[in-house]
């Protein structure tokens, strides 16, 4: 680098490599520390201002979307199911027809909704057990502390199934054994209602830490008298 960059430049190289959500502004004091950074050639220091930088604009951020929206997650499900206007289509080509970022939040917004209301055996009576395996992937691949008790209420929700399936139909026993099996999810459901309040603080981050351009320009344009 030949030259000393100036405000404007080095906002322009910081949203270059980081393209951040929202405009990130530098002072004077730390254009002229970057630039003496260049200079000596101390890397180290200029990627821990960049670093800063970009864990201020997630904060920012984070705060200005908690500020304009009561619920991240419901704002992204209201808008997705803005998509489900034909009351002819399938949940599944509704499915389709959302982003991955979408589809996420409205399956784990289904699954807490019917599993704080009626239980996993709810979750599977209107039809959202489809959704197990790609909340099952999401779950494995998180980062979230409590992940193996979250896999472990998926494993026995899927083992209970499998019981359930394996059953006789014809069987005098067959409704039965069917419910012996369905309570036995009772302890499930009470794992989960133990691990739901840290699990829903996880999964609001995650939506707040990968939200699409799109949802960020919609959600800043709700009130335009906001400063960033």
């Amino acid at each position: 680098m030949n030259e000393d960059l100036d405000i404007t430049k080095l906002a322009k190289l910081y949203t270059h490599l980081y393209n951040p959500k929202i405009d990130v502004e530098f002072t004077d004091v730390e254009v002229q520390k970057f630039n003496e950074c260049v200079r000596e050639k101390d890397i180290a220091s200029i990627e821990n201002l960049f670093e800063i930088k970009s864990t201020l604009n997630k904060e920012v951020l984070k705060d200005i979307i908690n500020g304009k929206t009561d619920d991240l997650w419901q704002f992204i499900m209201d808008h997705a199911y803005d998509k489900w206007k034909d009351n002819n289509m399938s949940r599944e080509e509704f499915l389709n027809q959302l982003t991955d970022y979408e589809k996420i939040a409205v399956k784990f917004g289904n699954f807490n909704y019917q599993v704080e209301n009626g239980g996993l055996s709810q979750w599977d009576d209107n039809g959202y057990s489809d959704d197990l395996d790609s909340l099952y992937d999401f779950i494995n691949d998180s980062s979230y502390s409590k992940k193996d008790k979250f896999l472990e209420i998926l494993d026995n929700f899927s083992n209970v199934k499998s019981a359930i399936e394996e059953l006789d139909d014809y069987s005098d026993w067959y409704e039965e054994d069917r419910a012996t099996r369905l309570n036995s999810l009772n302890y499930s459901d009470k794992d989960y209602y133990n691990i739901k309040d840290s699990w829903i603080d996880y999964f609001n981050d995650y939506l707040i830490n990968n939200i699409p351009d799109d949802y960020v320009k919609e959600i800043l344009s709700i009130s335009e008298d906001i400063k960033i």
